[in-house]
């Protein structure tokens, strides 16, 4: 989730707070569809990640080959959790991002703290994208011995990753347009920067999905 210049503060409801992970799916799309501010795309993005490596971890349990243990399935469950944990911090630092704008309102402007919320707000979705671009990594090492049964399933993966990538990397670069001191974000690209290459070959992968 990311703010630039709200012209109004949206007021929270009591009703819009974090979605839990046991939070019944129609009741997390009629949250996502109603008119609150969270849980929003940043959200939408960390769950666009769990499914994408929940869907991973099920094709993995149908392939038989050795790259398919139990450690390397555990650690998918877990990633999915982490996703979901990730949709909640999103949506908390959105609500703090809001109100230390509105303070700062109040208070008079001060571009080193308004800088500091903007940055932390950029932090979820950077270890959203993070963590999506090493599920990516796993997928693209084992992805020519998945299943054969389940190959549109595999490709559905690599199709969910990337748009996990694409949608927090909107909302990173979007906070950190929203800061004034530049140099403050450079780090912040850096650790986006550091994962091209395991776009890239994600993005190779799914350029030809012929090749399985």
């Amino acid at each position: 989730m990311s703010a630039q210049h709200p012209a109004t503060l949206p007021k929270f409801s009591s009703g819009s707070g974090p979605v839990t992970s046991d939070q019944p799916i129609t009741d997390w799309l009629t949250a996502v569809a109603s008119r609150n501010p969270t849980p929003g795309g940043g959200a939408v993005a960390a769950h666009l990640g769990a499914q994408s490596t929940a869907l991973f971890a099920m094709v993995c349990r149908y392939s038989k080959t050795g790259d398919f243990g139990p450690q390397f399935i555990s650690a998918l469950d877990a990633s999915t959790q982490r996703f979901l944990e990730l949709a909640q911090a999103d949506e908390v630092a959105y609500q703090t991002l809001m109100l230390s704008l509105k303070n700062e309102r109040k208070n008079g402007s001060d571009p080193i703290k308004i800088d500091a919320a903007y940055l932390a707000a950029a932090e979820p979705p950077l270890m959203m994208f993070e963590l999506a671009a090493k599920i990516a990594r796993q997928f693209c090492a084992v992805q020519d011995t998945t299943n054969q049964n389940l190959a549109s399933d595999t490709s559905m993966v690599a199709l969910m990753l990337e748009c996990t990538l694409r949608c927090a990397e909107l909302n990173i670069h979007i906070n950190l347009n929203a800061c004034k001191d530049a140099t403050l974000t450079e780090a912040y690209k850096l650790r986006v920067q550091s994962h091209s290459e395991a776009r890239e070959t994600l993005e190779a992968i799914i350029a030809q999905p012929s090749a399985r």
